[in-house]
Order: structure tokens, then sequence, then C-alpha cells
């Protein structure tokens, strides 16, 4: 799939977060990939079914998963000691997240929708 040469940027993304003995939210180490990141407003259907804005569409080789994070940067751009995305202002939520095979169905295009 030619478009997967067009992710040019680099990303950085944490998995969504899993709750700890305390019952806290708990983040994993974030990972760093190529991706394409494109800020634009469009009305999407989350997975409760609800209407919402987008803030942006981020496109990677890899899957990403609903209620995990990504950020436009590098892993050297998240604040030292800070393990919440949630603290960075840079870091956005994603809401959705869909996969588009090739026709072949070799390799996959995948788009986590933030908001």
């Amino acid at each position: 799939m030619d478009i997967l040469a067009k992710l040019l940027q680099r990303v950085v993304y944490w998995e969504p977060p899993t709750r700890n003995y305390k019952n806290n939210l708990t983040f994993s180490e974030p990972t760093e990939m190529w991706g394409r990141w494109e800020d634009k407003i469009e009305l999407f259907v989350d997975p409760m079914g609800r209407t919402v804005p987008s803030r942006s569409f981020v496109f990677t080789q890899y899957p990403t998963k609903v209620e995990g994070w990504l950020m436009l940067g590098e892993l050297t751009d998240v604040p030292s000691g800070v393990d919440d995305p949630r603290e960075i202002k840079e870091a956005f939520e994603i809401r959705r997240s869909d996969d588009l095979p090739d026709l072949r169905n070799e390799e996959h295009l995948y788009t986590a929708i933030l908001s």
C-alpha cells in the first residue's frame, strides 16, 4: 500500500490504562511509531453510539486501541517523570480505531480518531 510510505511523522502511543491494586488507572510505557497526524474536525460515531466531533485523525502502520492515547512527537518529547498521558496537553485520547486492509489483505492502514 503506497500510503504507508507517506507515514513520515513520529507519534507516541500509550496502550489503554489498566487498574492497579489500589484501583487507580496506570498506563504502560509509551511506544514510538511512524504515522501521519491530521488535525481535522469531523463528526464520527464513537463505540458508545454517540455522534461526537473529532480533533485529529492519526494514520499508523500498527493497530491502536480505543481509550489509548497518542501524541505527535518522539519519546524524547514526553516530559520526564510523567507516566500519565492525561497530564500532557499535547496528548489526546483515542475515541475510535479503524483498520483498512489493502486488496490482498497483506498490509493494513490503521486510523485512530482523537477527540
